[in-house]
This record gives C-alpha cells, structure tokens and sequence, in this order.
C-alpha cells in the first residue's frame, strides 16, 4: 500500500512471479496459464474519454475484466464490477471507497469527495466486446451517518 491512503502499489517484477509460480501445484499452474493466455491473447480496448478514468485505471479495468472472464463463464455480478472499479481507481492513486452498507439508495462508490451511483446490465443483446456507461451520475445522498 501506498502512504496517501489510495491502495495504489508498486507493481512485482517478472522475477517475484516467476518465484511465486515455483510455489504452485500442477492444477494451480494450469489455472494460472490459461489466465496469463488470456492477457497475451490481442487485447483489443480503446478508451473513448478520459475524464472519468485515467488511462492506468482504465488498462487496469480492462485487464481485471479479461481475468474475470478468463476464470468464469458468467456474467459480472454488479459487486464485482463494483470492486474492480475501486480497484482501478486506486491502482491510479485516485482514493476510492465502495459503500459500507448495500442498503444507501444512490451510493455505491466514492471516488475522491463525490459519491457515485453504479448501475449493471447483463441483457442477451449486449455485444461482448464493449462495454457502454450509459449513465453516470454523482449520487445525491451524502455517505455520512
């Protein structure tokens, strides 16, 4: 962790992995491989504005969402979108924090001094290969109690 309290971390050498993969079984081994094929396989990601995630949070959401779908055939559950969204933002230094209760109306993420409300589709029709923010809105409740 970081000293400004945003969860952003020095990221590990090829040497550190390459020791931790030593420690694996076979099966945790293949696990891993298909995972690692996946971020060799073309990422194909273009990111069309910039002011709502950097360009590091947004690589970084990219490849947190190839890992989910290279260990899962199903959807991304509006938690887990959650998360890897917190994730990126303080991958980039951005402080970020998901809601303490699932239960605030409006108030899923805070993401520096606004709350934001997340909202998830998982339709048929949705092409797999984009993801659209449709609508985004700061949250009109406040986080404190």
């Amino acid at each position: 962790m970081d000293d400004n309290n945003t969860g952003a971390c020095t990221q590990p050498d090829i040497e550190d992995v390459i020791e931790l993969l030593h420690r694996l079984t076979p099966l945790q081994v293949g696990v891993v491989h298909a995972i690692i094929q996946r971020f060799a396989d073309e990422q194909i990601s273009q990111q069309l504005r910039d002011d709502f995630l950097t360009q590091q949070a947004f690589e970084y959401f990219a490849m947190r969402l190839a890992a989910h779908h290279a260990s899962s055939s199903t959807y991304l559950k509006k938690e887990n979108f959650e998360h890897i969204l917190e994730q990126a933002f303080k991958q980039s230094g951005v402080y970020a924090k998901k809601a303490d209760s699932m239960t605030v109306r409006g108030a899923d993420l805070s993401v520096g001094d606004i709350t934001v409300s997340l909202k998830t589709e998982a339709a048929k029709g949705l092409k797999p290969n984009a993801i659209t923010i449709s609508k985004l809105m700061e949250a009109a409740l406040s986080m404190t109690a």
